[in-house]
């Protein structure tokens, strides 16, 4: 691997692009019946909570609510005995006065075996914007936890494995204190406890082999990186690039479906903007797996933002591709270079 650093002009800073060569082991090839399978479980998940549902925030109550029993109840049909954590917040602009609010977070755990004190998370938001129904942002990184969470509930990692499904991502809680992932995170350095990787799952069913329909924001990293929306996206500061490197090289072993790597920055402009970077807040390592949203799919945040409009056999194998990325990272490929060390869960 190699960093290629350079200035990006319109904002003033050093970023560093990862360029990643191919997995040194080739990927399996994929089962199409395997991915179908997958497929069909992802657009069910995803309709269900874009459809059926609809919009999922704090103006619609009942949604939310019925987002939280699809949430427990798909944990409980998996075999799991889920969290539900319960937390309350006052409403950003509220008088203090008023009674606060409420929120959960929901937690399921695989306890490690050599290494229990390690600590890996993937997570993944489960709100929307107002108006939206949020199929991509985000029901494709909800169902991709649930599916994650599914097609590992045998595994048996050195390292304890968590799977979280947060509150509260979008505004107007976004990197306030009243954000699920910022409480959680909150929580886990108050406990001491040693996470040693997080990965965020936040918009990650809309790919696209169009010619220009990936966008950089107006700066050189079109210099660096496909003009097509057709890659998994892995985006992490300078303090996590290390998590970075290793996911997307188990990421290559274990798919052969595109994906692309940066380090830079943790104030470089949409970087931190998902649940991982209330880890950072905390000290941790994080990293955000995405399509890149907005900077893809002309329907983020809008009303148009439909299960329709999302490629599942594409997010199968994205699934597929994460399933090696978190038994990696958890401890359990035999002959792999190891995770991380537990230094770096603490910066």
């Amino acid at each position: 691997m190699r960093i290629v650093p350079f200035l990006a002009p319109l904002f003033f800073l050093a970023a560093c692009h990862v360029s990643m060569p191919q997995g040194q082991v080739p990927p399996p090839p994929d089962d199409p019946v395997q991915i179908s399978a997958a497929a069909q479980r992802l657009r069910s998940s995803v309709k269900h909570l874009s459809e059926k549902i609809g919009p999922r925030n704090r103006y619609n109550p009942g949604s939310l609510t019925a987002t939280e029993e699809y949430i427990h109840q798909a944990f409980m049909d998996m075999g799991y005995d889920p969290s539900n954590l319960h937390f309350s917040f006052a409403e950003p602009g509220a008088d203090p006065d008023l009674r606060p609010s409420d929120a959960v977070n929901f937690l399921v755990e695989l306890k490690g075996s050599s290494l229990p004190g390690e600590i890996v998370i993937v997570g993944a938001h489960y709100d929307t914007v107002y108006l939206s129904p949020g199929a991509d942002d985000n029901a494709s990184g909800l169902a991709l936890l649930l599916e994650l969470a599914k097609s590992l509930r045998s595994l048996e990692p050195n390292r304890t494995l968590r799977f979280v499904a947060f509150a509260n991502e979008e505004q107007p809680y976004f990197m306030t204190m009243a954000m699920g992932s910022m409480v959680y995170a909150k929580s886990c350095r108050d406990k001491g406890e040693n996470i040693t990787a997080m990965l965020a799952l936040d918009g990650l069913g809309y790919y696209t082999g169009e010619q220009g329909s990936q966008s950089f924001m107006h700066t050189p990293l079109s210099l660096f990186y496909p003009g097509k929306g057709n890659f998994a996206a892995f985006l992490g500061d300078l303090d996590s690039r290390e998590l970075l490197f290793q996911a997307v090289r188990l990421f290559r072993e274990g798919t052969a479906f595109p994906a692309e790597g940066l380090a830079t920055v943790s104030w470089f402009p949409r970087l931190g903007n998902s649940d991982h970077g209330s880890f950072w807040a905390h000290g941790y390592p994080g990293i955000m797996v995405t399509d890149t949203l907005a900077l893809r799919n002309p329907h983020y945040h809008e009303k148009s933002d439909a299960w329709q409009t999302l490629d599942f056999e594409a997010l199968a194998r994205v699934a597929k591709g994460l399933e090696n990325v978190i038994k990696g990272l958890a401890g359990t490929n035999a002959g792999r270079k190891p995770a991380i060390s537990a230094a770096a869960g603490t910066r």
